[in-house]
């Protein structure tokens, strides 16, 4: 993967003044909605791939996936036909996926931090890591985010929570932990 957000796009140039004409977008960028668990309704940006779309933000680099209860990292995309996330594994990843985009934006405006180690490093998410899992865990540009017990707590997805998991990425990398 590339350690600077990219953008691939292809031009059309009047041969005559060197004047675009065009420009076509060859990422197939996407804004989604999802009903989070906590927040409403929130505007996404996805990628359309393979007929499908998927939680991946690829101008800020970050890639939410589904550890489907596992303690593995598997790469489980969270899928959507229509790019409306309602069903809960949807409303999980895709309130996380908004949560860390919101958080890149934050550090990005406010401090200038393009991404958690300042250079666009890919951050890959995993939610629903573990069974009654109630924590979540970060470290070398990678987030986890347990579903809770189900019984004092549910899904670990809040702004509080995500952010705080965010923040240590970026504590590790300026800290060279």
């Amino acid at each position: 993967y590339c350690t600077v957000p990219h953008d691939l796009h292809t031009y059309y140039v009047d041969a005559h003044t060197g004047n675009i004409i065009d420009e076509i977008p060859l990422f197939c960028h996407a804004q989604g909605t999802v009903s989070t668990n906590y927040y409403g309704s929130q505007t996404i940006t996805t990628e359309f791939l393979n007929d499908l779309y998927v939680l991946q933000d690829n101008s800020r680099n970050i890639w939410t996936y589904s550890a489907n209860n596992s303690t593995d990292f598997p790469l489980f995309p969270i899928i959507s036909t229509d790019n409306i996330w309602t069903i809960p594994v949807q409303k999980t990843g895709g309130e996380t996926h908004w949560i860390a985009g919101e958080a890149y934006d934050y550090f990005l405006n406010q401090y200038g931090l393009n991404g958690y180690d300042g250079n666009g490093g890919k951050l890959m998410i995993w939610v629903n890591y573990g069974v009654n899992e109630d924590n979540a865990y970060a470290y070398g540009g990678k987030i986890w985010i347990g579903d809770g017990n189900g019984v004092t707590t549910n899904s670990l997805t809040t702004i509080d929570i995500v952010t705080h998991e965010y923040t240590h990425n970026i504590i590790q990398h300026t800290s060279r932990l």
